[in-house]
């Protein structure tokens, strides 16, 4: 007789969630969470929206591990403390759940405003893969504009 892998008995457990069909809830529950995530700015938020075996990738940044996404949330919250994010819209074509947005805050004592999408592939309730793509000129211009204001 084979192995449970060879007859297809592999256990529940293990394929559950790989195997559930992402649903439109499952998108509703991560644009939520998206939303907690900047109202709260808590960056331990990021441990129930991406997983730890994701791959991610920010303008500016490049490509990342999921489980180096609650670190680059936390300094990213850390250099612009007062940030305001105003979700302007979102899309959901199952896997996929898009996300417009704006972030408003003061990066380097200067104010900034930047515009972007953010595109995740959803396991379940989780994402396993993140484009976060955005204008780098502003934080670039505030940065500039802040060292120039404090000489």
């Amino acid at each position: 007789m084979g192995t449970s892998a060879e007859l297809g008995t592999e256990s529940v457990s293990e394929s559950a969630d790989q195997a559930r069909p992402v649903t439109e809830s499952d998108a509703q529950a991560m644009l939520e969470n998206f939303k907690r995530l900047w109202n709260e700015m808590d960056p331990r938020i990021v441990e129930e929206i991406v997983a730890p075996d994701a791959t991610a990738f920010w303008s500016g940044r490049g490509e990342f591990k999921g489980s180096e996404y609650p670190e680059q949330m936390r300094v990213t919250m850390e250099s612009i403390p007062d940030a305001e994010m105003e979700v302007t819209g979102h899309g959901i074509q199952l896997p996929y759940l898009f996300i417009s947005w704006i972030l408003r805050g003061t990066y380097a004592d200067a104010e900034l405003e930047i515009r972007g999408i953010d595109r995740f592939r959803l396991r379940g309730q989780v994402a396993d893969d993140v484009w976060a793509i955005f204008d780098t000129g502003p934080i670039r211009e505030s940065a500039r504009t802040g060292a120039s204001d404090s000489s």
